[in-house]
């Protein structure tokens, strides 16, 4: 399919959330669930120097220590997220659940049956709720958010201290499944963060 596609439409990208590490050659943006980017790390490291981009996917998986988006989880974890990518260099996240409600109510009944585990980890289909005027927000939602501009601003700060942008990410993803999520050393690390993200703007500003 993918040598198809190649063929007729070389121009386009092909990207594939998928475990194996047999489609060398078939796909331009990898995306493992994280547990498998952890075990195989390595092996996405080596496509990235290929000129492959790698992203991550959570969807019922992982679970045990691994950051998610599960009610059940601190808010932190779901922050950390992108933390996570700008620490190992992964450069997108494939979201779900956005709003994959079922005739119950999500409000009520945190989660559903599924064909594959019996059931999905309670928030794990959606991230938003239903209102009568569109889809109402959720703190798991606004921590998303929180974590995409964290990895904004960390990038910002590479721009002019990479070595002091990936110690601080360092300093609260200590690996692929163990994380500080005190929330005093977090805001202590974001302010250090802000202040070199700060200068490199400063520097970008016109006359620096």
């Amino acid at each position: 399919m993918a040598a198809l596609a190649r063929k007729y439409a070389p121009e386009l990208r092909i990207i594939e959330a998928c475990h194996t590490k047999d489609l060398v050659g078939a796909i331009d943006v990898w995306v493992p669930q994280l547990n498998f980017l952890h075990e195989d790390f390595t092996h996405y490291q080596q496509r990235q120097r290929a000129g492959d981009e790698v992203w991550f996917y959570t969807c019922v998986f992982p679970q045990g220590e691994y950051a998610n988006r599960f009610i059940e989880q601190p808010l932190m974890k779901t922050r950390l997220l992108h933390w996570i990518n700008f620490r190992y260099g992964v450069t997108g996240y494939l979201h779900w659940g956005y709003n994959h409600w079922t005739q119950d109510s999500p409000f009520t009944h945190t989660t559903r049956a599924h064909g594959g585990p019996p059931y999905l980890p309670a928030g794990d289909p959606w991230i938003v709720y239903p209102g009568k005027d569109g889809p109402l927000d959720s703190i798991r939602f606004e921590a998303m958010r929180d974590g995409i501009a964290d990895y904004e601003l960390l990038c910002l700060a590479a721009e002019k201290n990479p070595q002091a942008a990936h110690r601080l990410a360092a300093t609260l993803v200590l690996d692929f499944d163990r994380y500080d999520t005190d929330i005093g050393k977090f805001r202590s690390v974001r302010r250090e963060l802000l202040e070199l993200a700060g200068q490199a703007a400063a520097k970008k500003r016109p006359g620096n």
